[in-house]
């Protein structure tokens, strides 16, 4: 079962890189979810989610991995391996990791892609 919460930000951060696909996240002085004087929509997952109704700016996000933290945001108790929003997560997580070591937005979701397929919101 996939969760729609999980494909509209994971939608969404597809629309943003495609709009931006050559912007590198800065980090200030650390990877945050939230804008920032360098990165005044912050990350790529960060903004996603604010823009489909959902934060991960309040400072308890702050200390999880985006899998975890929307993981927690969303209550989903524990992901299983394997399951279909562990993959969704996953992919999520992929975007996030390359963005943080400098990649290009559209670089990171390429990588991400090239890992796993993720389904659309019409497919949920």
């Amino acid at each position: 079962m996939t969760d729609p919460r999980i494909i509209r930000i994971a939608d969404e951060v597809r629309r943003l890189a495609d709009q931006h696909p050559n912007h590198r996240y800065t980090p200030n002085p650390e990877c945050a979810y939230h804008p920032d004087p360098e990165n005044p929509n912050g990350c790529l997952i960060g903004w996603a989610a604010r823009n489909v109704g959902y934060s991960l700016d309040h400072p308890v996000y702050q200390d999880y991995g985006v899998k975890e933290a929307l993981a927690l945001q969303f209550g989903l108790g524990r992901v299983w391996p394997g399951s279909s929003i562990d993959r969704e997560l996953r992919w999520i997580h992929a975007v996030q990791y390359q963005q943080d070591w400098g990649w290009t937005w559209g670089d990171a979701v390429d990588y991400a892609d090239n890992l796993a397929v993720l389904p659309t919101l019409a497919d949920a």
